[in-house]
């Protein structure tokens, strides 16, 4: 084969894979998205959230997962600074738990799938600081095998959060 030929070939197998790309990063983009799941934001019906002005965050149980036992560790600051960010913006000031009209859960849980993908859950729950109780909450999970990174993962937070309090945005 001359050396002309060849690269007639590597162009036809060029074009083809250029033609073939965005169909793979589409169905890519597609598997990923159903791998994603949110709740959307639930809250306690009727409840005055215009009285709350301070908040806290609870200690977050640092356990992880067997595949990733440090990924609990790594995510705790970023996505608490996130949190924290995303309150103070909208006005709610962040004191010692006793002083809080509010505190903050938040909580990561993981459970295999198989031997390779596993679920990974961000839940987040705002509790009022004088009943104990959840008065709004929402949650994010993700089953894969593939991780995202801090700065995708801390998104995905304020998204989660942009809601609170209802009517809001």
């Amino acid at each position: 084969m001359t050396v002309a030929k060849q690269k007639t070939n590597l162009n036809k197998v060029m074009k083809k894979l250029l033609q073939i790309i965005p169909v793979f990063a589409t169905a890519a983009l597609l598997v990923f998205a159903a791998g994603c799941q949110t709740a959307g934001p639930a809250h306690k019906q009727g409840f005055d959230f215009n009285r709350y002005h301070t908040f806290a965050i609870l200690p977050v149980v640092t356990t992880g997962t067997y595949q990733d036992p440090t990924l609990v560790t790594r995510l705790q600051r970023p996505v608490t600074d996130t949190v924290v960010e995303t309150l103070t913006g909208k006005g709610f000031k962040r004191v010692a738990g006793s002083e809080a009209d509010f505190q903050v859960n938040l909580r990561f849980n993981y459970w295999g799938q198989d031997s390779q993908a596993e679920t990974r859950m961000f839940d987040l729950q705002i509790i009022d600081a004088k009943t104990k109780e959840v008065v709004w909450s929402d949650y994010w999970s993700r089953t894969t095998v593939d991780t995202l990174s801090q700065e995708a993962i801390c998104k995905h937070i304020a998204g989660m959060m942009k809601p609170f309090p209802p009517g809001s945005h």
